[in-house]
């Protein structure tokens, strides 16, 4: 697996209105997308079963995109990455929103990281 590029950075949040507030106010004004997300897709990508989260991507000027994630199950570890573009990943879970397939895991340090593969 071999990195592309950067696609998003995710912050998980507590209070997504606070949240979605404080970053239009620092200019990331556009929403891109707003939804709850819930599935197998969801609960295999983040390890819990019966996962659901509020979603919502803010745009800067230049093109790059916020990922804000409200998990509202409980047990969720803070699930904040960088999200990259790879060329080939050797297992994943392929997504019912948009035609990419994801697989999350961690640094030698903790962080995480969304690797997507475009189908």
């Amino acid at each position: 697996m071999q990195i592309k590029g950067i696609r998003h950075t995710c912050l998980a949040v507590k209070d997504m209105e606070v949240m979605v507030k404080f970053y239009q106010g620092l200019g990331m004004t556009k929403i891109v997308r707003d939804r709850i997300e819930q599935g197998e897709y969801l609960s295999s990508s983040l390890g819990i079963s019966d996962a659901m989260a509020h979603v919502v991507y803010l745009q800067a000027e230049d093109g790059s995109l916020l990922e804000l994630l409200q998990i509202y199950n409980k047990r969720a570890p803070d699930y904040s990455h960088i999200s990259y573009t790879v060329d080939k990943l050797e297992w994943s879970a392929k997504s019912p929103y948009e035609l990419v397939k994801a697989k999350f895991i961690q640094d030698p340090e903790g962080n995480w990281l969304e690797c997507v593969e475009l189908c």
